[in-house]
């Protein structure tokens, strides 16, 4: 079984799974370029999918921030660690998080 695409459509939501095991700098860049791309450019829905992600930096936390002021996003798998910056920075009632993807992409269906 190969690496889940780091992009993939399900539907009408875009699922992203970032790839970097520290979402800074170049893997926000690399987020915000696949969300401006033609082929995403028109989804509103996003589901981010955090289990990889073991180190999270200001640049990414306002990458989210933004998504989620002009889309509807969701996380989900998050580790405590990140858990706890989110929570720390009172972002948490921000994001819609989930345990899992599947518990993310059926919160769109409701």
């Amino acid at each position: 079984m190969g690496e889940p695409k780091t992009a993939e459509a399900k539907g009408d939501v875009l699922v992203l799974r970032p790839a970097a095991a520290h979402l800074k700098l170049e893997a926000a860049q690399a987020i915000s370029d696949t969300l401006a791309s033609p082929t995403y450019r028109a989804v509103r829905k996003i589901v981010v999918v955090l289990s990889r992600v073991e180190y999270i930096d200001s640049t990414a936390i306002s990458l989210l921030v933004r998504i989620a002021s002009e889309r509807q996003l969701r996380l989900c798998e998050l580790s405590a660690k990140i858990r706890k910056v989110l929570e720390n920075l009172r972002l948490v009632g921000l994001f819609e998080v989930h345990d899992s993807e599947a518990e993310a992409l059926a919160a769109f269906a409701d």
